[in-house]
């Protein structure tokens, strides 16, 4: 099936009506017809000249597009529809329900509105985020699944991309959250050296100039980046279950030597030569193991650094701040203590994690149970026959 999904043309603000019974506007109109015209030659390509199924939106700016593209394009047969209406939410399911009453059909014609026709696209399409324009159609070709070996095949797509968007989703925050902190300590404490008496002995001192605001500064960056590395540990449960899910689907799909199912263990240690003999049972041989496990090469153990190293940063602005407030003096020992223990605390959360193998879940391992049952009802038919 090729599917052609279309944002409406653009309507005419200037009237004092609802979205739903604006007509459109005369630049609308013409960007109504080029885009007709457009259709009608990519169709062309492919000497189509008929669009099967043209499925609406009940408003009336998607209505009088529709009219204008019949005028080009000939149209069989069409579907108003609320499920394209801009109160309806984001429902991927509910379109596919549709177009699988029409697996006949060669071309499909869907005119929507923003944000969700253009979410509608994005998620068809399986792509990072479509933003359709007035009156622009997207093309595609669209295989509807109906047979358990097309949803398995549907799955594992979806289930790529999703592990994609997560990948992509990480590496955005890991560009943003240490540079954040670096630059806050870097400026912060600049204007702290200036403003600060010079001291000769070994103690940490610190003007109590903009100390105040500085403090406030260090709790909303501790706080803003501890919410981040929650987030994150939450993506990485979900990143494990999507790489655990893909493997499965792998299995399933009889993918022998799929870069999911066969992903190698992390093996490599930095330290371990260094760690003591497994037979070694002594309290400071299972110390020595537990401290230079940490330095086994897993992501989320690296994620663990960076986010350790971004909070011991705000903790280390915190306390500068706190000590110029109160008027005190600390010894620097102390004051790299506090910011190690702060860091060493998200460290050992993400440690934490490693240690967890992603567990199925229930509805996704009933699919599977369903669909071996399938294959093994359709196995004892063909030995009937």
């Amino acid at each position: 099936m090729k599917l052609i999904i279309m944002r409406h043309s653009e309507r005419d603000k200037s009237l004092n009506t609802s979205e739903r019974e604006q007509p459109l506007s005369k630049t609308g109109i013409q960007k109504a017809e080029d885009a007709a015209q457009k259709i009608k030659q990519e169709l062309k390509k492919e000497s189509i000249t008929t669009i099967d199924l043209a499925i609406s939106s009940p408003f009336l700016p998607a209505i009088e597009t529709l009219k204008i593209i019949s005028k080009v394009l000939d149209v069989s047969e069409t579907l108003i529809t609320e499920k394209l209406s801009p109160q309806f939410p984001r429902n991927l399911e509910g379109i596919q329900n549709i177009l699988k009453r029409f697996t006949d059909y060669k071309v499909v014609l869907i005119i929507g509105h923003n944000p969700r026709i253009s979410n509608l696209c994005t998620d068809l399409a399986s792509q990072n985020q479509i933003r359709l324009d007035y009156a622009q159609p997207y093309l595609l070709d669209l295989n509807i699944v109906n047979t358990p070996e097309q949803k398995l095949q549907l799955d594992y797509e979806q289930t790529n991309h999703y592990i994609g968007r997560l990948s992509n989703i990480r590496f955005e925050l890991l560009k943003f959250v240490p540079v954040v902190a670096g630059l806050a300590i870097v400026i912060l404490q600049s204007i702290f050296n200036h403003n600060s008496p010079q001291t000769s002995n070994n103690f940490f001192f610190i003007s109590n100039i903009n100390a105040e605001t500085t403090f406030v500064i260090g709790l909303i960056g501790f706080f803003m980046t501890f919410g981040i590395t929650i987030y994150e540990l939450r993506n990485s449960e979900l990143y494990d279950a999507a790489l655990n899910r893909a493997a499965m689907l792998e299995n399933l799909l009889g993918l022998p030597g799929g870069i999911f199912m066969d992903r190698p263990k992390a093996e490599f240690e930095i330290f371990k030569k260094l760690k003591s003999q497994p037979n070694n049972k002594s309290g400071l041989a299972l110390i020595i193991n537990n401290v230079f496990e940490l330095f086994t090469i897993k992501h989320d153990r690296g994620l663990g650094l960076v986010y350790g190293a971004a909070l011991g940063g705000w903790t280390y602005i915190i306390v500068c701040s706190l000590v110029s407030i109160i008027q005190i003096q600390i010894p620097i020992v102390i004051l790299l203590f506090i910011v190690m223990f702060a860091g060493f605390i998200v460290v050992w959360m993400f440690y934490q994690h490693d240690d967890k193998r992603p567990r199925k879940t229930k509805k996704y391992t009933n699919f599977v149970k369903n669909y071996q049952r399938q294959e093994q009802n359709q196995e004892n038919y063909l030995e009937i026959e």
